[in-house]
């Protein structure tokens, strides 16, 4: 038997064992695959200050039940003027799950709108001319929404109390004062919204108001008015949430 063949037989499997785990080391290996934390939805819940600006439609309504027979009857009538409208706003917001609740609070500013006082004209009394109208305008509101898409977007419904200062005045004649009244007056105020969140911080949106002041007596015994007013409001808005 020839030995030196046998253990040149044996020793290249040895080798192969040997060398096997080795090579198996110096292998590489793959790194685990990392998953991506999931995404965080956005938070409405905190307070916010903010700026608005817009377009106020506002009504005028005016009787004079009292006012002593003429070929036509008691005048009455109403007039639309639009205004602009600037202020600010201030709230918080408590989100649980796709619904946010919140409390907000706004002050306005009005120009005085265009068109808004209007004449009894002939045949009654030419020259006559009558109206009211409001230079601010506050309120205190609800709000209740749902977040939708990313969670970024919001719809909400709004509504509670509205105050203002309404100013009246009529004219019999160009030049002859007929009555001029102020009132602060408290009304109801509903409307809803939409808002878009930018950032954590930055908030903007657009929102529709419409707000009703009731009706309230204006003038001297035996020549008063009753006057109503109303003002319907669209309006953009930006806020900071903090």
């Amino acid at each position: 038997m020839n030995v030196s063949k046998l253990t040149g037989t044996a020793i290249v499997p040895l080798l192969g064992l040997a060398l096997a785990p080795a090579n198996a080391a110096d292998m590489p290996v793959k790194a685990p695959l990392l998953k991506a934390p999931p995404k965080l939805m956005p938070s409405w819940t905190g307070c916010y200050i903010g700026a608005s600006i817009g377009a106020a439609s506002q009504g005028s309504d005016y009787n004079e039940p009292f006012e002593a027979p003429s070929p036509v009857g008691p005048f009455a009538g109403d007039n639309n003027g639009t205004s602009f409208i600037g202020g600010g706003q201030i709230g918080c917001n408590y989100q649980t799950g796709m619904f946010v609740f919140g409390l907000e609070g706004d002050y306005s500013g009005l120009t005085k709108p265009s068109s808004l006082y209007f004449s009894q004209g002939a045949p009654v009394d030419p020259g006559n001319s009558y109206g009211s109208d409001i230079s601010w305008m506050a309120t205190i509101r609800g709000r209740v929404g749902v977040t939708f898409g990313d969670g970024t977007n919001l719809l909400y419904a709004t509504g509670g109390v509205a105050f203002t200062d309404v100013h009246a005045s009529g004219f019999e004649g160009v030049g002859r004062p007929f009555h001029d009244y102020s009132s602060s007056r408290t009304g109801w105020v509903a409307g809803g919204g939409y808002e878009k969140m930018l950032t954590a911080n930055w908030i903007i949106g657009i929102e529709g108001l419409f707000a009703d002041f009731g009706s309230y007596t204006s003038g001297p015994a035996g020549k008063s008015a009753i006057v109503h007013n109303t003002v319907g409001i669209g309006r953009a808005r930006l806020s900071y949430k903090f």
